[in-house]
């Protein structure tokens, strides 16, 4: 799941990119293989999408909702990684937070500066971490 339409944009902004570069549209794929998540009332990170806990997750993970939801992870076929990261130039997604070292979950996480967060009004309360909305 994506709430933050910065996100969404910017990953429209990223496939006219590639295609920009002479790639067919039908030769590659950007497959989001996690995007938002939240802190159950137990603690846990878990995903927005399944509400299953999302193991390994950073503490401060810019997936979380209360950290503005900018951050989406890529599972990239079709293109190399220097066409990836050339068109992701062309994005507002910050090319220093790009990551794509994940050995036992192959994937490339991406995320936008702060000035893109998603508000914590924009999403229902038992989604934002707050304790004082768990039963």
């Amino acid at each position: 799941m994506l709430r933050n339409p910065a996100v969404v944009e910017n990953l429209w902004s990223l496939n006219d990119a590639i295609v920009s570069q002479g790639i067919p549209d039908s030769a590659f794929t950007l497959r989001v293989s996690d995007g938002d998540r939240y802190r159950d009332c137990a603690g846990r990170i878990v995903s927005a999408s399944d509400d299953r806990p999302v193991r390994d997750s950073a503490q401060t993970s810019r997936h979380l909702y209360e950290n503005g939801a900018v951050a989406v992870d890529l599972v990239v076929t079709g293109i190399n990684m220097r066409t990836f990261r050339l068109a992701l130039s062309t994005t507002s997604f910050d090319p220093r937070r790009t990551l794509s070292n994940y050995r036992n979950n192959p994937h490339v996480h991406i995320e936008l500066p702060t000035l893109y967060n998603l508000p914590l009004n924009a999403v229902p309360d038992q989604l934002t971490g707050r304790k004082d909305v768990c039963r």
